[in-house]
């Protein structure tokens, strides 16, 4: 725990906002609604319950609902 009692998840390698290979930005707008509606839970650890897309996006795996501009 931080020390204002707030609880920190350290990352491998920082913060980073872009896939493993840093090609594609994981920009908001560019993520599903189900995924970002978690996003209004600010402060807390909360379950992601898209959690397989999640992984997806992040380890730049090509969407079928997406193009493949995102």
């Amino acid at each position: 725990m931080a020390p204002g009692g707030e609880r920190v998840r350290r990352t491998v390698d920082g913060w980073k906002c872009s896939d493993v290979f840093g090609q594609r930005t994981l920009f908001v707008d560019s993520l599903r609604g189900s995924l970002t509606q978690v996003q209004g839970f600010r402060g807390t650890i909360c379950k992601v319950h898209e959690q397989d897309y999640l992984l997806s996006r992040i380890n730049g795996e090509v969407q079928p609902d997406l193009p493949a501009s995102f």
